[in-house]
């Protein structure tokens, strides 16, 4: 019965691909727990990512949320906001032009951090779905620009400001080598 009626729901969100992307990380995610890890790097991006072209798009799925309780609870919001800002993409877009732009939005920084990392002379790589999400954030607020939402719960911030702080925070923990 409960199967059921969580199985009607998902299929109401009008979000397949956004939910698969959710349960994608979950079940990849206790895989890397299981395994203590083991074969991990072989998907992770990182220097010499020429001998492992693949990693270019499965750096998303070595999310490590098992870590500490701190990392569940970070990754239990990721995926939270995923849901919010990708289901309503899916949703206006479809799921053929979404399976497109989270292409786009995995392979696009994974360019730019492999090509440029070597030019700045700093060690490079990427792990994780948070900076694929931090670009559906900013598609997500480029449509929304009045949309208000409460940043951490009591910041009312609209979807303007949001994809400004998003980018900010973007270059801020990915551009410079994690500064902060």
């Amino acid at each position: 019965m409960g199967l059921q009626q969580a199985s009607s729901w998902f299929r109401r969100q009008a979000a397949p691909i956004t939910i698969g992307i959710i349960a994608s990380q979950i079940v990849i995610a206790l895989f890397w727990w299981f395994t203590a890890l083991k074969g991990i790097d072989s998907i992770v991006l990182g220097p010499g990512w020429q001998q492992k072209p693949w990693t270019l798009l499965t750096y998303p799925w070595t999310t490590m949320p098992f870590a500490s309780g701190l990392s569940i609870v970070c990754f239990v919001f990721l995926c939270m906001w995923v849901f919010w800002t990708g289901g309503t993409i899916e949703r206006d877009l479809g799921p053929a032009k979404y399976v497109g732009l989270w292409a786009a939005m995995i392979l696009l920084p994974a360019l730019f951090i492999s090509l440029l990392g070597p030019a700045v002379g700093s060690l490079y790589g990427a792990a994780g779905l948070w900076l694929p999400e931090a670009g559906i954030t900013i598609v997500w607020c480029t449509r929304n620009p009045t949309a208000q939402i409460m940043m951490y719960g009591i910041i009312p911030l609209s979807g303007k400001w949001l994809g400004w702080v998003t980018v900010v925070t973007t270059i801020l923990l990915a551009g410079f080598g994690s500064p902060l």
